[in-house]
């Protein structure tokens, strides 16, 4: 019995040193191009935060209620979405409810948004035009520490 509560023990430990000492690296960014290409019945929305640290907290991206991403100092998020009428949301992590934009989305189109976090209770949603946009993407990094549970399946009927 004493034995089977010591191998039980050494076991437990060993598992819980293991679990500890993971070679696991998670970066927050990586080097993914903000290029998209929309199939016919998709548009493409690109989000920037270029705000240079005026406010650290990250704010979450919502496409048609559905996360996005969590939006850091200096990274992007992109996806691409069926070309309709959609809600945008940004709202900081620890507030909610935050900033709502409608916009409709033209088919094969690519539309940019910064992120502004001047206010410090409410992030603007600010419509960015291509050429200001590719600038600004090229001084930022994708965000990849997040998974989006945006549905972007084939655009039907639209």
């Amino acid at each position: 019995m004493k034995l089977s509560k010591l191998l039980t023990a050494v076991f437990t430990v060993s598992m819980l040193a293991a679990c500890t000492f993971s070679h696991e690296k998670w970066s927050n960014f990586d080097n993914q191009s903000s290029h998209l290409r929309p199939k016919e019945n998709q548009a493409g929305l690109v989000f920037l935060r270029n705000d240079a640290g005026s406010n650290p907290i990250a704010v979450n991206i919502k496409v048609n209620n559905e996360y996005l991403a969590s939006l850091q100092v200096g990274g992007f998020a992109k996806t691409e979405i069926c070309a309709k009428p959609t809600t945008i949301e940004a709202y900081y992590v620890e507030m909610k409810p935050g900033t709502n934009l409608n916009v409709n989305l033209a088919k094969q189109s690519i539309r940019y948004f910064a992120i502004d976090t001047s206010n410090a209770s409410n992030p603007q949603i600010v419509e960015v035009d291509t050429t200001s946009a590719q600038k600004i993407l090229k001084q930022l990094k994708h965000q990849a520490h997040t998974i989006s549970r945006i549905n972007n399946a084939t655009c039907l009927g639209n």
